[in-house]
């Protein structure tokens, strides 16, 4: 079951997407809230929808957006070790981790104000220099 958030001339609303339609939760249900249901609130959240859906738009009629458009906060943790791996490599370092990598592995917040959705342009600051190959972008 693939989940959505969408805005249309009605809104901001959440919904299944099944195809190019999606089948909308009544007005006011968010993703964010359905998660606290786990698996099975989702399933049945879903499988409500899918079955009498409070309305079906088109993909192409809509805009979507980020799932949670705006999360309570933003984990992350840098243990991709490939990748790490490779980072090290390019600055000079080689491939060989430090053993610190594998007991602590780095951990950091990331501002929830700056999740975009898939079809959002992203603007950086005239200020900032060099490139911005580095977003995460949830394409």
């Amino acid at each position: 079951m693939k989940w959505v958030t969408y805005r249309s001339d009605d809104g901001e609303r959440a919904g299944v997407l099944s195809g190019d339609t999606i089948y909308a939760l009544p007005p006011g249900s968010a993703l964010l809230d359905l998660l606290g249901g786990g698996a099975d609130g989702l399933r049945t959240a879903g499988e409500a929808a899918l079955r009498a859906p409070a309305a079906v738009v088109g993909l192409a009629d809509v805009s979507l957006t980020a799932p949670i458009p705006r999360p309570p906060s933003i984990r992350d943790s840098l243990c991709f070790l490939d990748h790490m791996r490779n980072c090290q490599q390019a600055m000079g370092g080689g491939r060989v981790l430090a053993d610190t990598w594998y007991r602590i592995p780095a951990f950091y917040f990331a501002c929830p104000a700056t999740v975009l959705g898939p079809t959002t342009t992203r603007r950086r600051h005239p200020e900032v220099p060099g490139r911005t190959s580095n977003w995460k972008s949830p394409r």
